[in-house]
């Protein structure tokens, strides 16, 4: 059994358990051991648990952000499960014949056909197409089970969205039961994707031990642990049982709006008026935009539709130009730098794949959210949200297993759950079992 705690950071898991708010997840601590685990590139929920689920990098599965370049044109859209092109671990445990119960993992819409159970996490748009087999979808509307909290309904209403974490996390809780009890399971994979809404959206909360809400914050965190030592009782010693986080979580410093360096700085274009739009692109002005989290794509001759940068010394020269220009960049609140790292795209991807990859990869400094808006005026402005993904350390712990000696990633997790059901590894498979 592996349970993953969205967007819970090593340090994080660290501070709850000295203060005494998750003794079964402390318990589990000590059986095994809590070990950092390097996430993904970039580190963000769609793109970490695809590599999770894979063991192989974005130039591989096909997920680098939440949105996506289109190939024909400059215009967005958001991928889902059919754009991943490398398989996913219930994939290799159906072909063996073993039968898997995933639930509310992220980027797994629409659901597709395997042995066992898959109830896809977000971004789910048709509750019905989100779910396989079909004959189990009255029971999870019996149960009233939730995909996601409606943020679109209940923007500010810390009361409400409070309230609607939990009730998920409940009904999580009830349909990680019901199917345990009723599903003869070799693989069950389940994650908890509210730790992650609660950390973006209440975080100060949690920083502050002061404020009124940083109870209801412990209280949530309580409840995960109640259910994570529900799980591990279920299970007993004869099953295996993993822990993991995806990526970490971080105090919001600022919205970082590169496309705005870019437009200032004379290299990026955009036609007409009004909102921006990525379709809004002028191509014949245009040498570089980025996208979300930090990705910079150049707008290359014989990759991009009307690239205009050539191949060769000027696509490198513009790149160096742009690694120097960007790692200047600083808070003037505080002129400490807001970036942390940048790589270029040889240096992180391979794969089929390796084309569509980002030219330049951004790391921010921890706290500092890479944004990709057209239209602001400032480089740096203030987050919707209180806590922003961080490449700080994930977390992986093992009921009976000390993974420290091993330095985990995110992409070993396929390939030991794989060791685990005694399923041999494809030899496409980058990660490593850890066991």
């Amino acid at each position: 059994m592996l349970i993953g705690l969205d967007g819970v950071a090593y340090e994080q898991i660290i501070e709850l358990s000295n203060n005494g708010h998750i003794p079964n997840i402390t318990k589990l601590m000590e059986d095994g051991s809590l070990t950092k685990l390097k996430s993904s590139t970039p580190s963000i929920s769609p793109v970490s648990w695809t590599s999770c689920i894979t063991g192989v990098n974005p130039a591989s599965h096909g997920i680098f952000g939440y949105m996506d370049r289109r190939r024909e044109a400059y215009g967005i859209y958001f991928p889902n499960a059919l754009q991943i092109v490398s398989p996913q671990i219930w994939d290799y445990v159906t072909a063996a014949n073993k039968t898997t119960v995933a639930v509310n993992v992220p980027q797994t819409y629409p659901a597709k056909e395997i042995k066992g159970v898959l109830i896809s996490g977000f971004v789910s748009l048709d509750f019905k197409k989100a779910v396989f087999p079909n004959q189990i979808y009255p029971a999870l509307e019996q149960i009233d089970y939730r995909i996601d909290v409606d943020f679109n309904e209940h923007p500010m209403d810390r009361n409400i969205v409070y309230e609607e974490l939990l009730y998920m996390l409940k009904k999580r809780g009830e349909t990680f039961n019901y199917l345990m009890d009723r599903v003869d399971w070799n693989l069950f994979f389940g994650v908890i994707s509210g730790t992650g809404r609660i950390n973006r959206y209440l975080w100060n909360d949690y920083a502050d031990s002061d404020s009124e809400w940083y109870a209801n914050f412990i209280h949530y965190f309580k409840k995960v642990d109640d259910l994570v030592g529900d799980l591990e009782d279920k299970t007993g010693n004869d099953t295996e049982f993993i822990l993991i986080s995806d990526h970490a979580t971080a105090a919001s410093k600022g919205a970082v709006y590169l496309n705005t360096w870019f437009r200032k700085e004379g290299l990026l274009r955009m036609r007409g008026q009004g909102k921006a739009m990525f379709d809004d692109i002028d191509p014949t002005g245009t040498k570089v935009f980025a996208l979300d989290s930090g990705r910079i794509y150049i707008n290359l001759k014989g990759v991009m539709p009307d690239g205009c940068v050539e191949q060769g010394e000027e696509y490198n020269s513009l790149r160096q130009y742009l690694i120097e220009g960007l790692l200047t960049l600083k808070d003037a609140s505080t002129e400490m730098p807001i970036i942390n790292a940048i790589s270029r795209k040889e240096d992180l991807y391979q794969g089929s794949l390796f084309e569509r990859a980002p030219d330049l990869l951004l790391e921010g400094s921890p706290g500092y959210e890479l944004c990709s808006d057209l239209d602001q005026d400032c480089l740096l402005g203030k987050s919707s949200y209180e806590g922003v993904p961080t490449s700080q350390d994930a977390f992986i712990c093992i009921r009976g297993f000390d993974a420290s000696k091993s330095n985990p990633r995110l992409i070993d997790i396929a390939p030991t759950i794989l060791n685990l059901l005694n399923i041999p590894v494809d030899e496409k498979v980058e990660g490593s079992s850890i066991l």
